[in-house]
């Protein structure tokens, strides 16, 4: 496409120039120009100056801190041009921008946010609920001025401190994979005794107990990582169990927030929620994986686990943790309302 040509030329330039440069500053706001005015068609070809827009968007914030006050004021009118995906990452740029813009105007941002982004989205989550990127960028934006507003850690006790009960092991047989077969989570065959190990009345009793995450090995490196609570153990697999504590199931949304590097299967109450097959590069808590909120229960709430592990270079890397949250959407939509 020409227009993606020209974009890499003028990109390319920018970045040969110090941002100061009166060549810079043209590029700058000629990008600027683009994302405040480039068209929209309504309808099927929307897509097609959406795209242009959100090239120019990137590149102002990626480049230039300085301009992102003035690109944030001057997108305010199209905010209702915008698709609910467009607008949605248009805030979570601007967010994640505002602690490098000038001091002096990363409150104005902030309040721009809240007060002019915010509101919009908070309508179109009334009507969709169900999309987490949505949810989570209200929750963002109301942080800025009520940060207790949106996701709750479901559970009387921080599931920091919560106590698990494990096992681990290895699989035998045809189940068996060379250490350095890279995709390495899988259904093995289970022993007799482990039968219904996922169900909420089977007997955990024998199992070793401890905190999570439980691990072993180095998820990730000296500077980012998570400490492992508990000694995973030698073997290639963990099975988990363990409980929380409800007094009220009233959530609109529930998700699952997963630490782990390699695959594994996330029960609630007995039922599979979650199956992730592939592996995971920085050691993080995950954004979230939906659950169905009818699963839960009042009073006590069983969790159970199956992770698998690495072998790099021939060494056992393994790391698990995971807890849920819930979501009022009462209130998330009335969080910072004007009285």
């Amino acid at each position: 496409m020409p227009r993606d040509g020209m974009v890499y030329k003028l990109n390319y330039l920018l970045k040969s120039q110090s941002p100061t440069s009166p060549a810079a500053q043209q590029i700058l706001a000629a990008y600027l120009k683009a994302a405040e005015e480039r068209k929209i068609i309504p309808g099927t070809r929307a897509g097609e100056g959406e795209y242009d827009v959100k090239q120019s968007m990137d590149v102002i914030i990626r480049e230039s801190p300085g301009q992102v006050l003035a690109l944030a004021k001057a997108m305010r009118k199209r905010l209702g041009e915008l698709s609910t995906g467009c607008l949605v990452k248009l805030a979570h740029d601007l967010l994640g921008a505002a602690p490098k813009v000038p001091a002096g105007q990363r409150a104005e941002l902030e309040s721009l946010l809240y007060d002019e982004y915010r509101p919009p989205l908070v309508d179109r989550l009334r009507n969709d609920m169900g999309s987490l990127e949505l949810i989570d960028a209200v929750v963002a934006l109301t942080a800025l001025k009520n940060p207790n507003a949106g996701w709750q850690e479901l559970g009387k006790e921080r599931y920091a401190d919560r106590i698990w009960r494990y096992t681990t092991l290895e699989p035998k047989g045809e189940d068996v994979l060379h250490h350095r077969e890279g995709k390495r989570f899988r259904n093995i065959t289970l022993p007799a005794e482990l039968k219904g190990w996922s169900e909420p009345g089977f007997d955990d009793s024998g199992w070793k107990k401890g905190k999570a995450p439980i691990g072993v090995g180095l998820y990730g490196d000296s500077n980012l990582h998570f400490k492992n609570a508990t000694p995973w153990g030698d073997d290639e697999f963990v099975l988990m169990r363990t409980t929380f504590e409800l007094d009220s199931t009233d959530f609109d949304n529930v998700r699952v927030r997963v630490l782990n590097n390699q695959g594994y299967d996330i029960y609630l109450n007995g039922s599979k929620v979650y199956t992730y097959i592939w592996w995971c590069y920085t050691p993080e808590y995950g954004k979230g994986l939906a659950c169905d909120k009818n699963l839960l229960k009042k009073g006590t709430n069983h969790l159970a686990v199956r992770a698998g592990s690495v072998y790099p270079k021939d060494v056992h890397v393994g790391q698990i943790d995971v807890y849920v949250e819930g979501l009022r959407k009462k209130d998330l939509l009335d969080a910072g309302k004007r009285p």
